[in-house]
This record gives C-alpha cells, structure tokens and sequence, in this order.
C-alpha cells in the first residue's frame, strides 16, 4: 500500500507539473536560504566562544559622563587598571592587558615587513585566552623583555616552515628574540594579530609609562566561578577612584567603568575604539525573523497551491471516500506527499546551498575560513527531524479539507461547495501581502542607510584621493619621508599632499588633557590627531577662528595645536569668547592654542562627534598620507607613486582610495545589508509565487459567477473588477496594518546610529505601489484566462 502512495505520488507530481515545479522551487530556495541564514547566525554569535574560559573573561570599558550625559566611551582604559583590579578585588583571578605597537615595520634578515596587528601583551595573555602553541614552551612566553611570538600565518611568511624560536627580529631600533609561535585565531574572534611582544618594554616608550589617563590599553579579566560580575562592578568604581587619586580626577566629569563578556562584545558592545568592528544583535535577531518568514512563506505556498490542485481532484478524492478509504490512511497518502515533495526540495536546497555557500560567505562575511553548520552531522539529525515535523505540519490543512468534501455534492455537480477555503485564503492573502510590503519597506530602509554612510558629504574633499599607511610614526623615517613627499611635491598630476596620524574613516586615539587656565585642573578626553600644516586645507575642513598657521613659521619645537567645535565648548572657552592666551596640558607639557575648525567627521558615523585635538608637526606622529591626483589621472598617477615609494622606503606599496578606506568603516551594516536585501529579495518572489496560486484558487472559485456575467453581457474590465474586489479590499487592510509595524521595526534598528536617515512617507508607497503592479500583472494574467474560458464549461453541470 505504501508502495502505491509512492507510485501515485510521482503520477500526481508529473501531472500537476506547473504547481509541483512552484512548490519543489519554492521549498528548495526556502531550505538554501535558511541554511545560510542560520550559518551566518551561527558565525555571529559564537564570536570568541572557542576559549575555554570565555564565560569567565570579561572586557574592562570605559565611559565618562558631563552633566549626567554619555560624551565618552571607549573600549581602551588605564595601564594600572589590571593590576589595581586583581590586587584587590578576590573576584577577579588573574588580568592581561593589550596595547597597540604604532611602531608597525619589521626587520627579518635583510628584509623589511610591514604588519597591520603588533601587540604589546602581558604573559598572561596565553592562559586566560586560548592559544593553541606550535613551538615554544607556552608557560614561558613573553616573561623576558625583548621576546616575540608569532602567529602561524607570520611565522611561515618570516621562516617557512621551520621552528624559528630563538631567532631574532627587530621592530625599530629593538632586537626580539621568537620564544614561541601559536595557532592563528579563528575568524570569529574579536581580535587578531600578526605578532605579540613582551608588555616589559612598553616602559621604554614614554607616553605608555603612565599608569593613569593614558588610554590606550585593553584591559580583561578572569573571574573567579563563583563570582558575581555585578558586585565586581560596584567595588571597582570607588577602589579605581581611590587609587587613581583625587590629582586624576576630572572635574565635572564622572568617570565609569563597566564588564562586557568576551562573548557579548562582538553583538553588544558598541564602544569607540573597539579592536574588530562588530555586528548589532537587532540585526541577528531581523535575520532570525526572516528565516522564520522565509519558513512560513513555503509553509503557506504549499498549501496555496495545494488548495488551487484540490479544486481538479474533487471527484478523485469523493470515489477514495465512497469506497471505504478510512480516515488514516487518508491523512497516510497526504503525509507521504508532503514528505516525497519536501524531501525533494530538501535536496534541491542544499545542492543550491553548497554551490553558491562559497560565493555567499565570501560576498557577505569576506572571510574564506569559515566553515557551515551544514558540514557538521548534527545539522543533517535536525534536518531529517525538521523534515518530518514540517511534512506533518503541511499535512494537516489538506486533510482537514479533504474531510470536508462530500461526495454525494460533488456528483451532484456542486463543485465549488463550502469547505472553509475563502477564510483561509483570505488570512494566506493576507500574510504574503504583510510580508511583501514589511521585507520591502526594510529593503528600501537598510539600503538607504547603507548608502547614506557611504555617500555622506560632511563638507571633506575625499574625491580624487588615495590614502598610503605610512610604515611608522618614528623620527627613524622621517628624512624619507621628507623626500617622498617632496618628490610628490614635483610631480604636475598630483595636486596636494597632507600627513596626519588620522584622516576620515581612521580611529582616533586618546588622551586626557586640561586648561591651564582652570584651578581645578578639571580634566578632559579628547581625541588626538597629528597632522602637518595642509591638512585641512587639503580636506576642506574650515577654520572658524585663529590665524592660519604654518609650520615653517613655528618650527616643530613649539607645541602648538588646534580643535574642533567640540573640544572648544568642552573646555568651556566658549563662555570667554576667546581662545587667545589659552593652553591646554597633556603629558606634562602645555599646547597653546593657535586656532578653531568646524567639526567635521574623522571616525564611524555610528557615533555623535567627539572633541579632537590636532596637533601640529613635522616629524613624528604620523600615519597616513592622503594624495590628491587630478581628475581621471589615477592609472597616471599610481606608477609614479608607487615607484617613488619603493625607492624611498623599499617597501611594498599598497593604497586605498580614500573612498573605499570610508567604506571599509561600515563592513557590518554593508554586509547586514546585501544579506537582507537577498533574502527579502527571496521572501517576496516566494510571497508573489503564493500570490499567484491564490488568485489561481480565486479564478477557479469564481468560475459559475464570472459564466453567469458573461452570459449576461457583462464587459470584460467589470469581470476581472468583480473577480478580484475582495483582492483589492485586502491589499488596503494588510497595508494599513503593515505600514505601522514596519514604520516601528525600522525606527528602532536605525536608534543604532547617530547619524541615520529619517524614515519617509515614500518608503512605504513604494512597497505599496510594487505590490499592487507586480499583483495586477498576475491578476490580469489569471483574468485574461478567466475571460478566454467558454462559459458552457463553467455551467455545463447546471
């Protein structure tokens, strides 16, 4: 018997091939989509949960407070903050810090390298996070000054396959001898590195001695098992006060500290200055609900369809009751059904998912290490159980309604009697139009916001500019550099040159600094940006007070610096009106104002504008140089660069355009959004195919009343009107209904941003209007049909 539900099976398949084509489709895209979906999810949120202690080790952040109001907060913290922490507090078991090296040029032999990720770190570091050791003995690393581990990746680069532990390298002027190489870590974790150094010889670098206000370190901590992350956070705030000391306290401003888990940081934490750009949990959560929809969609476009194929197998499914077929295995050939059409769409499914997996991580997550859920056993358990529940669940409304055919009706030639379909049909309707107009207006808002990041005009010229990392901040590069730039100087397709420790799409760092002027030496965060005399000239950026200053007339002894509107009210000269005469301390050293410039956009647009500081040099602190060339002139322009470059520094020569280097900022929400808009791309042509079976089931319903005004001369315009008006009607209720909901959802995931884009009128009546189009067309494709049709077929029972 079972074997004959199989054979009818495929009869039914081949015969019905047009609705069969839809389902197996639709199910097949559903499955690939979910699939990669949940990857993705997956991917997202088991950021750094590869240590086996990641549920004890938490991130130290902090924010500072003005007038009760967040101004401040940052991933980086204090140098002591570690060691004040785990002296004093029984909770917290043992700390590490990681300080970035600015210092990025390496020397192997006689080759030069320049690395993007070398860290200063604590010995701790390797038993708190974990690090898979390849050489080396791994309770030893980094305990002396002047020794290095390597990642696996550098370690090949440098010496190939061999150990290299005991081997030498030198950063700068500074000989380290390799102790020992580790694994490289995972793509999910929230950090990752080239090279670590000894935390010993950050004592050499002036700035980093500072045990306080110097905000430069990141700071975690291993708690204790039983300890509770909540009485930690309320001891340490007057321990750090009390050991900070009243000297370093910060008048009018509060500073807090607060724990994130090493797992959260990734999805929740959305401090300035983190290491890696994270992702948002809204965003995890919208990409769960459309897998969820995308599971409905397939859902209902079965049964849509199986309510449009019900209609032409009335008299089959009256003869199998009036010959005694009970009621089980009723419900045993409609199961077998849906279990053979979703166990081929499950097929098709992953045959798309792994085609395209690669092509999709690399498009969305740019990452070629990554490995699916779809790879691992379990995920085949949950799939063969998922596949029998769903085929259960899709079984369920076609049994029911084949319960309530009575076959003595259907002889009778009541073919269209009441089985409860029009209420059905009606909430189906209505669920595919609210899913078309919710994924629509979501498309329009995320593309939108992702746009406006990357086309946002703060007024900078960007345009025409490639940006060039600089391989060092040290006075060792700065005659070479002197002579890039003045090489540059001659060249005639390039227009201007600026050097900065910071352009538009860069971080910023920090430091605290105070108004020589206040008695209470009320002290300040600010950014700090090094920057040479063209530079905002060269960005556009305009100066609103102050004499435009040269660094040929001031010499680079002097200190001397500018800042934005931001700074200049947060340090309260604007109730004086004037800067003149007015310095501000950092490092023991005072900085006299020359100038005021707008405030202009360096880091993320995610964040509001923050107080910056430039100061004005000619020898160290930079990192960057911008390059503007003349229009059209870039494949003119990049040989000679780059020629110039090699001679000058004997390095390889990478640049970015100043474009890409903005884009490179907003890597999340640009991949938030191309994942979105596919699989809204897919939910609504899943949402349309649905559609069309509906007003397929709609035209089949209708036929004896359509003949009926055909025969009476009725034109056609006002049968296809009189067909679809309940059409209509529902188009205009799940609108009304949609539009509010969509409006909140959208609303509430652009509260991420501080700059963001207002939602208007038309991102809802374009959802509305493309509905209502590509649904006419369908309509009118069924309508057409419906007029075709000789009324004697529709009444040739009657």
């Amino acid at each position: 018997m079972k074997k004959n539900y199989i054979f009818q099976f495929f009869r039914k398949l081949f015969k019905n091939k047009i609705s069969s084509t839809i389902n197996v489709i639709g199910i097949a895209v559903s499955v690939a989509s979910i699939t990669f979906i949940l990857n993705y999810v997956v991917f997202e949120c088991n950021y750094d949960s590869f240590h086996e202690k990641s549920d004890l080790i938490y991130r130290v952040n902090r924010t500072q407070y003005k007038d009760g109001a967040v101004f401040a907060e940052s991933a980086r913290t204090d140098r002591e903050l570690g060691e004040v922490l785990s002296d004093n507090l029984p909770e917290v078991l043992d700390f590490t810090r990681m300080v970035k090296n600015r210092y990025n040029l390496i020397n192997v032999d006689e080759n030069i390298f320049v690395e993007k990720s070398i860290f200063f770190v604590d010995t701790s570091f390797f038993s708190i996070f974990s690090c898979k050791g390849i050489y080396g003995n791994q309770k030893k690393f980094l305990r002396n000054p002047n020794t290095a581990v390597l990642s696996k990746h550098i370690s090949e680069k440098y010496f190939g396959d061999i150990d290299p532990v005991g081997k030498e390298i030198r950063n700068g002027r500074q000989f380290y001898t390799v102790v020992g190489v580790i694994d490289d870590f995972p793509a999910d974790s929230h950090f990752d590195f080239d090279i670590l150094l000894s935390f010993h010889n950050t004592l050499k670098i002036p700035p980093m001695r500072i045990p306080w206000n110097f905000c430069d370190y990141y700071t975690y901590i291993l708690l204790d098992n039983n300890a509770s992350i909540n009485k930690v956070a309320d001891d340490s705030q007057d321990l750090i006060l009390a050991k900070k000391g009243r000297n370093n306290a910060q008048a009018n401003i509060e500073t807090k500290y607060s724990f994130t888990p090493i797992g959260d940081i990734h999805l929740y934490s959305h401090y300035n200055d983190e290491l890696k750009q994270g992702n948002d949990i809204l965003n995890i959560q919208i990409l769960i609900a459309v897998a969820v929809f995308v599971f409905l969609i397939a859902a209902i476009n079965y049964n849509n369809l199986f309510s449009s194929v019900f209609l032409y197998n009335l008299k089959a499914v009256s003869l199998k009751k009036m010959f005694g077929v009970n009621k089980m295995a009723m419900f045993l050939e409609i199961f077998i059904d849906c279990l053979l059409l979703v166990f081929i769409g499950f097929v098709f499914g992953m045959v798309l998912c792994n085609l395209f997996f690669e092509n999709l991580n690399d498009f969305i997550l740019n990452t070629h290490s990554f490995q699916g859920i779809h790879t691992k056993p379990l995920f085949w358990g949950i799939c063969i159980v998922g596949i029998i529940i769903f085929s259960f669940l899709l079984s369920v409304y076609p049994f029911w309604l084949s319960n309530k055919v009575n076959p003595l009706s259907i002889f009778r030639g009541k073919v269209l009697g009441k089985f409860g379909m029009k209420q059905f049909a009606s909430f189906f309707l209505s669920v595919q139009f609210f899913i078309s107009f919710f994924f629509l207006a979501g498309t329009f808002t995320v593309i939108k916001q992702v746009k406006y990041f990357k086309d946002y005009n703060s007024g900078q010229k960007i345009e025409n500019t490639m940006i060039i990392k600089i391989p060092s901040n040290s006075r060792m590069l700065y005659n070479r550099m002197k002579v890039f730039r003045a090489e540059l100087a001659n060249v005639a397709i390039v227009e201007d040159i600026s050097l900065a420790s910071a352009i538009p799409g860069s971080i910023v760092r920090h430091i605290d600094s105070y108004s020589k002027s206040d008695v209470n030496k009320g002290k300040r965060t600010v950014g700090l940006v090094y920057i040479d005399d063209r530079y905002f000239d060269f960005f556009g950026v305009k100066q609103m007070g102050g004499n435009k200053t040269r660094l040929d007339e001031i010499g680079d002894d002097r200190n001397v610096v500018l800042m934005n509107e931001s700074a200049y009210r947060l340090f309260d000269f604007s109730k004086n009106g004037s800067f003149e005469n007015e310095k501000i301390v950092w490092d023991k050293k005072e900085h006299e104002i020359v100038g005021v410039v707008e405030d202009f956009k360096i880091t993320s647009l995610k964040f509001g504008q923050e107080p910056i500081v430039f100061k004005l040099s000619q020898k160290t602190g930079f990192d960057y140089c911008a390059i503007r060339y003349m229009p059209n002139k870039l494949e003119e322009t990049l040989p000679i660069v780059k020629t110039k470059f090699e001679d000058c520094f004997h390095l390889p020569f990478e640049y970015t355009l100043a474009n890409e280097f903005l884009e490179n900022q907003y890597l999340p929400e640009i991949r938030f959004g191309r994942l979105f808009g596919l699989f809204s791309f897919v939910i609504i042509v899943l949402s349309l195919m649905g559609i069309w079976a509906l007003s397929h089931y709609n035209l089949m319903k209708k036929q004896k009343e359509m003949a009926v005004r055909k025969v009476m001369g009725a034109r056609s315009l006002d049968i296809i009107r009189a067909a679809y008006h309940d059409l209509g009607i529902s188009v205009i209720v799940t609108y009304i209904l949609a539009m509010p909901v969509s409006f909140f959802i959208m609303n509430k995931w652009l509260e991420n941003y501080s700059y963001k884009i207002s939602v208007g009128v038309w991102f809802f009546s374009i959802p509305l209007i493309t509905v209502v189009v590509i649904s006419c067309i369908t309509l009118v494709f069924h309508g057409w049909k419906l007029i075709k049709t000789s009324p004697v077929y529709a009444l040739r029972y009657e």
